[in-house]
């Protein structure tokens, strides 16, 4: 049997990433010397509309005071879901850092953005947080 504490714990950690994950995506997720590009502009789009899912379940969570199996699996999905966009999008600058080493003849360099690695941490919190919920048993 989970106590409240773990109840609240489990909310509290998945709330918060859910917030690095909308934050996350609105910062930069990758650049090319001064020019940097948003997450918004490209995938940030669906990590932020993920990250407000997870969010809008635990709300649902706190609201109804009861843990339902679907608002964690929800989440979890969502997190998995975060984890491999960001993990695609990190693999592709990675790639194209790779590939353009010849720019930095011109003083260009391209490097992943913060934005980027938030978003995943964000998304690692949350399969973290819901996961252990899920494997430890709901009652």
């Amino acid at each position: 049997m989970m106590e409240r504490s773990d109840f609240t714990t489990t909310m509290i950690v998945t709330i918060a990433s859910a917030v690095v994950i909308v934050v996350g995506s609105f910062l930069p997720w990758a650049s090319l010397g001064a020019l940097s590009v948003s997450g918004t502009d490209g995938d940030g789009g669906l990590t932020l509309i993920l990250g407000l899912m997870v969010g809008g379940a635990m709300a649902l969570w706190w609201m109804h005071e009861c843990e339902a199996r679907w608002q964690l699996i929800a989440s979890a999905i969502a997190g998995v879901l975060v984890v491999g966009i960001t993990g695609y999008d990190m693999t592709e600058v990675q790639s194209l850092i790779d590939d353009t080493e010849s720019l930095e003849a011109f003083g260009l360099e391209v490097s992943i953005g913060l934005g980027l690695v938030v978003t995943f941490l964000g998304g690692v919190g949350v399969v973290i947080a819901t996961g252990h919920r899920l494997i430890a048993g709901i009652d």
